[in-house]
């Protein structure tokens, strides 16, 4: 199982005030358990209390995606740079359901 710290680490791990981030693939569960691999541009954590959830761009959707960490199996980061997205349509895919960090 994933710790919130896992995915804290992908979000966090470019130098504050850089507009480049570190992609990476992520092995989940979708919500009727199927396992999933997919590459991911992490934008921001998000807390649905109480579920955690890692908001990215999704490369296969092309789309905002939301993970839910604890269905995160394990991460690979893929060091492939992106740069970081508008964060407005991520902003509004979570609009008045929790808390964006």
């Amino acid at each position: 199982m994933a710790h919130l710290s896992d995915a804290l680490h992908f979000v966090t791990r470019r130098p504050a005030g850089t507009t480049q981030g570190i992609a990476a693939r992520a092995r989940a569960r979708d919500r009727r358990g199927r396992r999933t691999t997919r590459r991911v541009e992490p934008q921001f954590l998000y807390l649905s209390s109480p579920i955690w959830y890692l908001l990215a761009s999704d490369e296969l959707r092309e789309d905002v995606r939301s993970f839910r960490i604890d269905r995160i199996r394990g991460a690979r980061v893929d060091d492939a740079e992106f740069r970081l997205r508008d964060p407005q349509p991520f902003l509004d895919a979570v609009a008045g359901t929790g808390e964006v960090i």
